[in-house]
Order: C-alpha cells, then sequence, then structure tokens
C-alpha cells in the first residue's frame, strides 16, 4: 500500500482536528462523574494531594495504603480551586483527560522519529486510535493515574530520543529526574526505570555515549531518587503513626520480601502462573482487536532490523517499549494469579496495559503497511492455544463462575461479559470474536485497496468497548449520586469536623467517599463502640444499611438519605 501523500499544512490541520474530537470524545462525559467508587485507589490519591496541600484527612489516612505521590502531585492545586467534592472528583478527570491529550501528541513526536518516510496524518491518526484504547477510557473517569502514568512512558520516551540525538548534560539530566519520577507514580513502575538503566548501560558499553554522560546521569537519579523518597516516607510515617498495625498502610509497598515470596509461589504452582500468562495475552488479543500481535512481531523486526543498520536512536527506542511490555508482563505474571472468588485478578489488564500502546500502532502499522506472512495464521493458534488454557482456570483454580464487568481491571473486557453468563462462556466469546476478528483482518491484507479498512474495524471495536465502559461508569456514578446530598447537607448543619460513626459495613475504610465529598472539613471517624463522644442533638454520618442506622431510622432520626449514607441526628 503506497503512502499517502498530503501537504504540510492539511497534516498540521488533520492532527489538530483530532486532538480536538479526541477531547471532545473524553470531555463529553465528564458531567456523568459526581463521586468516587474504586476505592481505596481514588481517595488514596486524593489522600496524598490532601497531605501536601495542607488539608487535614488524617482520619482517613489511617485505612488508606501507600499509593504512589507522582499523581498526586498533579492534583494539589485542585484543593485550591475547587469548592467542593464534586469539583475536586470532576477536576482530577480532567487532568486525566489533559494527560491522553498530551499523550496523543507525545506518541506523534516519538513515532515521527522512529518512522521517519510515514506521513504525519497517518501518525495522527493511529495515535488518534491508540488514545482511544479501552484501557485508556476505562481509567480516565476515575481519580487514578493510569493516564498520567501512560503519558510519562511517552515522555521518557521523547526525552531518550532527544538525549540520544544531542548528549548533552542538561538532557541527560531531565533524563534521569523523569525517569526517577515514573517510579513514585506508580511502585510497579520501577521497571520503566530498570529498563532506562539498561539501554543507557548497553549503549555506554557500547562507546555511543560516553561515561560522563552516563555518570551525569546516575548522580541525578540517584540524588532525585533520595529526595522523592525522603517525602514518600514522609507520606507513608504520617499515615502509619496514626494506626497501630501498619498492615494496611505498607499495602503497596515492594520489598525484598515480597519479591522472594512471590519467587516461591511460582516455583510451587508454576501451572497457575502459565495460565495467569496466557490470560493476560489473550486479554490483550481481543481488546486490542489482534493487533497486539501484530504489533509484538513487527517490533521484533524493528529491532532487528535497527540493530543491523546501526540506527541507534530508532533501536533504542523499540528496545525501550519492548523490554517494558515484557518485562511489565513477567512482574504483573510474578506477582500472583489472582483471587479465586474473582475472575478478573486472572486477567487483571491495568497493570500492564499502559506499556501497550507503542504496540496498537505497530499492529496497525504492520496490518496497513507491511505485505502478508505465514505470521498471520500462527496469530489465530496462539489466539486458540491462550483460550484452552486460560479455560482450564475455571477448573482447578477459579472456585466461582460469577463474571461481571470491570471497568477498573479489565476495560477491554466490557463489551464481552453476556447477561448470565459464565466464566467458560466468556473465554469462548473470546476467542471466538478474536478469531474473526483476526480472520478479518487476514483477509483485509490480502486486497490491498480494502487494507485502510483495519483502522476503521480497529476504531468500531475501541469505541464499542469504550461505550459500554463509560456505561457502567455512569450509572454507578448514578446510583451513588445521593451521597453528593449527603455531603451537602452535613456541610451547611457542621461548623467543624464531620461525625462519622463506622458501623459495620462489608468495605472497610469505604467512608472515604465522604471525605473526598465534604473535601475541607475533616471526617472525624468515630467507633460505633465510642458514640458517646457525640453530643445530643448533634448531627453525624453513618451507612445506612448498618445496624446502627437502621436503629436510627427507625428511631426516627434518619435526616437525609443517600445512597450508601445517610445524615442522623443523635
Amino acid at each position: 500500500m503506497q503512502m499517502i501523500n498530503t501537504d504540510r499544512r492539511m497534516q498540521i490541520g488533520i492532527i489538530l482536528l483530532l486532538g480536538l474530537v479526541l477531547i471532545g470524545i473524553y470531555g463529553s462525559n465528564i458531567k456523568n462523574i459526581n463521586t468516587v467508587w474504586e476505592l481505596a485507589d481514588e481517595a488514596g490519591y486524593l489522600c496524598n494531594a490532601a497531605y501536601l496541600s495542607g488539608t487535614d484527612w488524617s482520619d482517613v489516612a489511617t485505612t488508606i495504603p501507600y499509593y504512589g505521590y507522582g499523581y498526586s502531585i498533579v492534583l494539589i492545586p485542585l484543593f485550591f480551586l475547587c469548592k467542593n467534592g464534586v469539583q475536586l472528583i470532576r477536576g482530577a478527570i480532567c487532568i486525566n483527560i489533559i494527560c491522553v491529550f498530551i499523550l496523543y501528541f507525545l506518541q506523534i513526536y516519538v513515532i515521527s522519529a522512529m518512522f521517519k518516510k510515514l506521513e504525519k496524518a497517518v501518525i495522527a491518526l493511529f495515535s488518534f486510535l491508540v488514545c482511544l484504547q479501552p484501557y485508556l477510557m476505562g481509567n480516565s473517569f476515575n481519580v487514578r493515574c493510569e493516564s498520567f502514568l501512560t503519558m510519562w512512558l511517552w515522555l521518557i520516551a521523547e526525552l531518550l530520543i532527544i538525549t540520544l540525538k544531542n548528549q548533552k548534560i542538561i538532557n541527560y539530566s531531565f533524563l534521569a529526574l523523569a525517569t526517577v519520577f515514573i517510579f513514585f507514580i506508580h511502585t510497579r513502575a520501577i521497571i520503566v526505570a530498570g529498563v532506562v538503566w539498561i539501554i543507557l548501560l548497553g549503549l555506554t558499553l557500547k562507546k555511543d555515549i560516553s561515561i560522563k554522560n552516563i555518570i551525569c546521569y546516575s548522580i541525578i537519579f540517584v540524588v532525585g531518587f533520595l529526595l522523592l523518597f525522603k517525602l514518600k516516607k514522609s507520606i507513608i510515617t504520617t499515615s502509619m503513626h496514626l494506626v497501630v498495625d501498619d498492615s494496611t498502610t505498607n499495602t503497596n509497598l515492594l520489598s525484598v520480601d515480597y519479591i522472594r515470596q512471590r519467587i516461591q509461589w511460582l516455583l510451587v504452582d508454576y501451572k497457575l502462573y502459565i495460565i495467569a500468562f496466557c490470560s493476560k495475552i489473550l486479554y490483550l488479543i481481543f481488546s486490542t482487536g489482534g493487533m497486539i500481535l501484530y504489533g509484538f512481531k513487527e517490533m521484533v523486526y524493528q529491532i532487528r532490523d535497527t540493530y543491523i543498520n546501526k540506527n541507534i536512536i530508532k533501536n533504542a527506542t523499540c528496545v525501550y517499549f519492548f523490554l517494558c511490555f515484557v518485562f511489565m508482563m513477567m512482574a504483573c505474571t510474578l506477582n500472583g494469579v489472582g483471587d479465586a472468588d474473582n475472575f478478573a485478578y486472572l486477567f487483571y489488564g491495568r497493570y500492564y496495559e499502559y506499556t501497550i500502546s507503542v504496540f496498537i500502532f505497530m499492529g496497525l502499522y504492520s496490518a496497513v503497511y507491511v505485505e502478508k506472512n505465514n505470521m498471520e495464521i500462527i496469530n489465530i493458534l496462539v489466539t486458540i492455544f491462550t483460550g484452552i488454557v486460560t479455560g482450564l482456570a475455571g477448573r482447578i483454580f477459579l472456585t466461582s463462575d460469577e463474571i461481571h464487568v470491570d471497568v477498573c481491571r479489565i476495560p477491554g473486557f466490557s463489551s464481552l461479559v453476556p447477561q448470565d453468563g459464565s466464566f467458560n462462556t466468556l473465554v469462548l466469546h473470546c476467542v471466538m470474536c478474536s478469531a474473526l476478528a483476526l480472520s478479518i483482518t487476514y483477509f483485509l491484507r490480502s486486497k490491498n485497496k480494502l487494507k485502510v479498512l483495519i483502522p476503521a474495524i480497529i476504531f468500531v471495536l475501541f469505541i464499542n468497548i469504550d461505550s459500554k465502559s463509560v456505561d457502567v461508569i455512569k450509572d454507578i456514578n448514578e446510583k451513588a449520586h445521593g451521597d453528593v446530598g449527603v455531603a451537602e447537607y452535613i456541610l451547611e448543619h457542621s461548623d467543624k469536623e464531620v461525625n462519622f460513626v463506622d458501623s459495620n459495613y462489608k468495605y472497610e475504610g469505604y467512608y472515604s467517599r465522604m471525605q473526598v465529598l465534604i473535601k475541607d472539613k475533616k471526617l472525624k471517624v468515630i467507633p460505633n463502640q465510642d458514640m458517646s463522644q457525640i453530643d445530643k442533638g448533634t448531627y453525624f454520618i453513618t451507612y445506612m444499611s448498618s445496624e446502627l442506622g437502621k436503629k436510627y431510622e427507625n428511631e426516627g432520626k434518619l435526616v437525609k438519605k443517600g445512597a450508601v449514607f445517610g445524615v442522623y441526628q443523635n
């Protein structure tokens, strides 16, 4: 297929137009968001920002694990600009969308540096499609770091290209700071920092970069890490000193014992880990319309060809993305096979999907521009094989056959989960749909003039999955909207702290939602047995479904009803 030729002015127009359309697609859904619901994650990132902005959320901090504060830093201004909790949440969603918008342009820059002969308009179109992937859409409408993390991964790629093009100390300094910072966005991103080290050390051994530059990079990296780690310890210490049992705040932290334990589990139950790995591959095949397979193959070829041709910059960039993906998949598989009662943890796409964007792009490029070869049949065979292995999980691992839509962990399956279906039904549908998508791609690739339809098919697939994810998120927010009214009512009738009685509820620490909604006032959490601390006639909040909530409601003391919470008068 010949490259599309367009003049420079038209290409810029296409790039900007697609960027605006992207903002429009994402931005049209902000109005549907009014609360946090994936707890404690969302409250955890906001809790860091509250601490860093001087807002007292200390009682909530006792029950929330440590979450990387790199994302929380960009949320700090919201505590000064937003008037209430709903604005705070929507402000965070706006930041996520801005990250996707920046990601779109970063992809154009990086891919343009990798594929100099590919038209900018084509790169923009493929980048636009990549930004519609289910992972980004499903995780942009809650207060989590995924959009920011994906953007930062590509920012490092851009800085790597700039640094290798112009090997100045200032460029190595910026690359070091960006690389060390990603670890503090999320602990799992330590993989990315390690990959950059591998690349730079390899280039040093090949004498493509000087000893002086690698020393500069190392010093900036170490100093930056120590300073950022000190702030991390400050956040953890602030939470941990408030509680006797520090098991909660130790969650999400990486240690030697943690890694050793996972390796021991792997050696004992290696069969389960094979199933977990295959399930993740199957999930990616379906959620990308098979583009992950085309992209992986193309990436391997690009690494080989650029190494032979001594194209240092493109080779280093390809190796960067390739190793980030491979190591992340290995780490996520090593982390465990999931929860036997919840099938979503077997796939858990969110933890590694931030590394797949470039493979979707490579897949589109390969499907449209690279000649057909014998890999087509292999792709379908891989799909069938991973489907068979994944199906074994229902027999030897999962204790429940229940399936559900989970837009946070497996957004790529949002359109796949059938009503009243089972795990085996899900896997069967996944294999059939994936094989069909690959077969259609195979057919279109055999007809040169029809290749242009492949991006259109991926667009339809992504939009279909995205619409299902957004519908689920919208429904969750609509059902939870009553709690916004509870927050507004208690703020009107409380001068200082807001009392919350922690009575029995199925989710521990779920009151963090209410702390986010009341924003500027501290939620004072009182154990059920210490009700005597609340003066007579004083308003307090508790769970409506709890024994205490039902008791006070029967006594006529429920003054404001919400979705989960209620306002009561003592």
